[in-house]
């Protein structure tokens, strides 16, 4: 997964301390994610970014199929 919230604040000229002091959300973990160092999203934490931004979640979140995944099969239906 990439997560695009810095590129997102950014387009908007928002900075991430005044996105987090906007929102009530922790700096240090949005940093985090801003800085592409974690992959654990919490579904709280993105419904608010979301509704604070006024986007969608694939707005600022994209997958990306991890190359420890290449040989997994996917189902058929």
């Amino acid at each position: 997964m990439k997560i695009k919230l810095k590129e997102y604040l950014d387009q908007r000229d928002i900075s991430l301390l005044r996105f987090c002091k906007r929102t009530g959300l922790c700096y240090k973990t949005l940093n985090k994610w801003t800085l592409g160092r974690t992959n654990r999203l919490s579904s709280d934490i993105i419904e608010k970014v979301c509704y604070a931004l006024d986007c969608s979640v694939d707005d600022i979140v994209e997958f990306e199929i991890p190359e420890h995944l290449d040989d997994v099969q996917k189902l058929q239906r």
